[in-house]
């Protein structure tokens, strides 16, 4: 009998169990020879919403209550769950349909996440232009590279025409997107033609 075995016969035998869900590589198809097995156990109560009980190198068991299944505020974990099995659901399909929860985020949580990592897109560019800029300043007044430089950045991509293109594009990109979010629609909202996807 190998371990998940040895598991599901433990979590069957035990009726304070709702469900088991096998995550991680081993779920998805992309399991190695050193892939170990990930499990998350739901139970109806414990005094921890989630709680570590096993961590070897061939087992990691996570048990945690039908409440901290649903919460669906820790972005962090969310991704465990694409692609997740469920091995034993108590619920009639309702540990399946928590699980699916999980792993799919709203039409408002993605646009949520979109326009938060082109915000962040924009504003790291911004910095990096001001850097750039700072940069070339400095090169004047020393006649040499003495203020800080941007790591990554060609010449080309130094030059202040370059650059603005660039922050003006992301900021364009920023209000489209908030435009279509708003809207829930690809269609501009100047021109009412259809937008490219």
């Amino acid at each position: 009998m190998d371990i998940l075995e040895q598991v599901m016969a433990q979590a069957t035998a035990d009726s304070e169990v709702r469900g088991v869900v096998l995550t991680g590589s081993r779920a998805r198809g992309v399991a190695t020879a050193r892939s170990d097995f990930d499990l998350t156990i739901v139970v109806a109560e414990q005094t921890e919403p989630w709680k570590h009980t096993s961590r070897t190198g061939q087992l990691d068991t996570v048990v945690c209550t039908l409440e901290a299944l649903a919460d669906t505020s820790l972005r962090w974990q969310r991704y465990a769950y694409r692609g997740a099995k469920v091995l034993l659901d108590r619920l009639d399909g309702g540990i399946a349909e928590l699980v699916d929860r999980q792993a799919t985020p709203t039409r408002e949580e993605a646009a949520d996440h979109a326009l938060a990592s082109i915000r962040t897109a924009l504003i790291d560019r911004i910095r990096r232009h001001r850097l750039t800029r700072r940069d070339r300043a400095a090169r004047r007044r020393c006649g040499r590279p003495c203020g800080p430089v941007v790591v990554g950045q060609t010449p080309r991509a130094r030059s202040a025409g370059r650059a603005d293109l660039a922050v003006g594009r992301l900021v364009l990109l920023v209000a489209l997107s908030s435009a279509w979010v708003r809207t829930g629609s690809r269609r501009s909202p100047t021109t009412d033609a259809e937008l490219p996807v």
